[in-house]
């Protein structure tokens, strides 16, 4: 069953698209900015297609799973940002992080990762420790009485966590002949569920049998642990210090405007009325909006553009 869909990051790209456009920021700026787009469209592009196949065999078409996509929890001042997470009535916890390596990633003895872009090696974070990490806290908030857990004979029952790094199909995987968590700790998005009936198969027995759950308890389990998402968007603005520049450009063009114009009368307190993420000029009907609205806006003026690229701040 189906609990929760990826969310929408949509707005987040048209951001960085906007960026770009921006004649205010220099070729340099750009070209990061731009590095940074192809970076968050390949992560975007990794998780839409793990999600499709984890949904095609673990969506709505069983009851004995829940799936839950991108899930972001906060728990005693550690966060987590789930990609997926898969739960089986025998109460165990896949948790998986996607990654999208087109090129394909390689692996040494000591477990230190690098990826392949346009031929070239470049290391990168261990996606087992991000994982792992995300595991600690998921595991440490199913102690807590946050999460109706299940209980059998008035006892909580332990859930089991597991975790696993999916790739593109198309990737390459080089791995160290020594072993470790790369055995089976990563594959290819579409071997997942192989992969998963595999080590069920392996491991079931009586004393795993005795923990099965019903899918109502199950549905409900995912279900509150759905609430707990608490989604944050990236401020592009202020990573690339447009914020920053945003404001010199705003007193070089009242300095201009002061030089070029004076006779010109509109009150220089109006050349002021800019919108507080793009800087482009607000008039007087918009600030009114905005200054109705202090509590939604934090008492900001937002350009009818922006309001819709930051949805979080207009609710």
């Amino acid at each position: 069953m189906l609990i929760k869909e990826l969310d929408d990051r949509s707005c987040e790209v048209e951001s960085l698209d906007r960026l770009i456009g921006r004649e205010d920021i220099s070729s340099k700026l750009k070209d990061e900015i731009a590095k940074q787009l192809r970076l968050f469209k390949a992560g975007l592009r990794g998780e839409k297609d793990a999600a499709y196949e984890i949904d095609f065999h673990y969506g709505d078409t069983t009851q004995n799973w829940a799936v839950i996509h991108d899930l972001r929890i906060e728990h005693e001042g550690r966060v987590a940002q789930i990609d997926h997470i898969l739960i089986n009535r025998f109460l165990e916890f896949w948790v998986c992080e996607s990654k999208s390596y087109s090129e394909g990633m390689s692996i040494n003895e000591h477990g230190e990762c690098a990826m392949y872009w346009q031929g070239r090696a470049k290391g990168i974070a261990s996606p087992y420790e991000q994982n792992t990490k995300h595991i600690h806290v998921l595991e440490s908030l199913c102690g807590t009485d946050i999460l109706d857990m299940p209980k059998r004979f008035g006892l909580r029952i332990q859930p089991k966590f597991r975790g696993m790094i999916l790739v593109s199909k198309s990737a390459k995987i080089s791995r160290p002949v020594s072993k470790g968590w790369w055995n089976e700790g990563i594959i290819k998005a579409d071997q997942l569920r192989t992969h998963i009936e595999k080590k069920i198969d392996e491991e079931i027995s009586p004393l795993m049998a005795a923990r099965i759950i019903s899918s109502e308890a199950l549905e409900s389990l995912a279900r509150q642990l759905a609430q707990l998402h608490r989604p944050v968007r990236n401020d592009w603005l202020a990573k690339f210090g447009v914020d920053e520049m945003r404001e010199t450009v705003i007193k070089q063009n009242v300095a201009t405007y002061v030089e070029v114009a004076p006779s010109v009368s509109v009150e220089k307190s109006k050349l002021g009325q800019v919108c507080g993420h793009c800087g482009v000029a607000v008039g007087n009907d918009v600030a009114y909006f905005c200054r109705l609205r202090k509590q939604r806006f934090a008492g900001n003026l937002y350009c009818r553009d922006c309001q819709k690229l930051y949805p979080a701040a207009t609710k």
